[in-house]
């Protein structure tokens, strides 16, 4: 059985995504890791090339993002990844996610397991915000919940992909554009899970990223001037949760230190304990 794990992205570096600590991740598990650069100008296209050098597993594509269709483009990347993979299975990684440790683990045995008996895999998500010991039920600002998972996985040849069912540019469709049924998909409940930290960047680049996802998806959308998570932990604490700082992936260790030290996060003294046990 073959497992390939597939990720678009622009500017990974500038953006303070997590690909690289993500995409070392999925090599612990997957045979194939497809990367679609959508036209990076801050050196991400050139380090994953030099990570390519150093393991045949990791397959490069470049797709320019048009910024004339901004709002599809997600998916169309994604598409254009998914087009590439080879393997059985084929698992989506966002450019600011990362699978958890014992989802890498278990995983292949799982799917070994269930064998033909379903078409997709959902698995549990936690949002980390603002630091790395609190997850986000809902957006403080508009109050919706956050999705607590969705469908990673798909089994390959069965013209699944990417599609605006529901309006989740995220949702899995088949060829006649019908969203792939739950009863179809193996849900995770006893282990893994995938770790978003799209949320937990630096107030100044997470201001960038606030105001201009808002803009784009919805009308009206008033920019925020300045943006300070602590303030906004305090403000709203219906809006999150403390969680254990275990749920992290060791892979992420030495990023928690990095911006802890450099970019003024706030995280919890036992934190740095923990993570400290290895690096």
């Amino acid at each position: 059985m073959k497992i390939s794990v597939y990720t678009c992205c622009n500017n990974a570096i500038e953006n303070e995504f997590t690909l690289f600590e993500g995409m070392i991740q999925a090599l612990k598990f997957c045979d194939e890791f497809v990367y679609v650069d959508g036209g990076s100008i801050d050196g991400t296209l050139e380090k994953m090339k030099e990570f390519a050098e150093k393991d045949e597993r990791i397959k490069i594509y470049e797709n320019p993002w048009e910024k004339r269709m901004h709002k599809a483009m997600t998916m169309i990347q994604k598409n254009v990844a998914l087009s590439h993979c080879s393997g059985d299975w084929c698992f989506l990684m966002d450019a600011d996610e990362v699978y958890s440790d014992n989802f890498c683990l278990m995983i292949r045995k799982l799917l070994e397991d269930i064998g033909n008996s379903f078409t997709g895999i959902y698995i549990p998500t936690y949002h980390f915000y603002g630091r790395f010991d609190v997850i986000c039920l809902k957006d403080p600002f508009l109050g919706h919940e956050y999705y607590k998972g969705k469908i990673y996985g798909i089994r390959n040849g069965l013209g699944i992909h990417h599609g605006n069912a529901d309006g989740d540019h995220d949702g899995f469709v088949d060829n006649d554009d019908v969203s792939l049924k739950r009863e179809n998909t193996y849900v995770l409940q006893d282990f893994g899970y995938v770790c978003h930290f799209g949320h937990a960047r630096s107030n100044e680049m997470y201001l960038i990223k606030k105001n201009d996802i808002e803009r784009r998806y919805h009308i009206g959308w008033s920019d925020l001037e300045e943006w300070d998570f602590e303030k906004i932990l305090k403000e709203k604490p219906d809006c999150f949760r403390k969680v254990d700082i275990s749920l992290i992936p060791t892979i992420m260790m030495k990023r928690v230190i990095e911006t802890v030290n450099e970019k003024g996060f706030v995280v919890h003294d036992k934190v740095l304990s923990y993570y400290q046990l290895f690096f």
